[in-house]
């Protein structure tokens, strides 16, 4: 008889216990309103204080991206980038991108060496402060950019897009130039 009293008066003062820890548990809890959207704020501002990743604010101004065409429909693509911000939305890793009769359509392709060469010498000789340096103002570049068609553009195709307008945030937008990098 003793043990079954013994045994009930353990379970009554667990239970008192169990009562008082769990109430003051509440006690400690703050705000519980959106806590993911806390968490997700609180997760991006680490980020971009810590350094390691760029995490850019809706100030910046983006005007151009690049990515590979994943879908073509007259004047549109779908165009597959790579994010612009680590904990950006998944829903602008594809953007699409129209066309007018405005947009400049060029693909890039690659100087002969000797051609580069021979620029390369002709602006060294009438730009002598600059001669050895690697990035002077005005240097000819490798490559060098040709007008095509828009039926040049193909699915699979890497691509740099420029637009007039910051397009960050932009699902859609049009293009002021399409550069077709392969």
């Amino acid at each position: 008889m003793k043990n079954k009293v013994f045994i009930i008066l353990l379970i009554v003062i667990f239970f008192i216990i169990g009562i008082f820890c769990g109430g003051f548990y509440k006690g400690l809890k703050k705000d519980e309103g959106d806590t993911y959207a806390k968490g997700w704020e609180a997760a991006q501002e680490r980020l971009a204080k810590s350094g390691y990743f760029e995490i850019n604010e809706s100030g910046k101004n983006v005007n151009q991206i690049k990515g590979n065409i994943e879908r073509k429909k007259d004047n549109q693509l779908w165009v597959k980038i790579k994010s612009l911000e680590i904990l950006s939305s998944e829903s602008l890793d594809v953007r699409v991108v129209s066309m007018n009769s405005n947009t400049k359509i060029v693909v890039r392709k690659k100087k002969s060496v000797e051609r580069y060469n021979n620029e390369l010498e002709k602006y060294f000789k009438e730009n002598s402060e600059y001669a050895g340096l690697p990035d002077s103002p005005g240097r000819p570049s490798v490559f060098f950019d040709e007008a095509v068609l828009k039926d040049s553009i193909r699915i699979g195709q890497r691509i740099q897009i420029k637009a007039a307008d910051n397009i960050f945030r932009e699902k859609t937008f049009i293009a002021e130039e399409i550069i077709i990098l392969n």
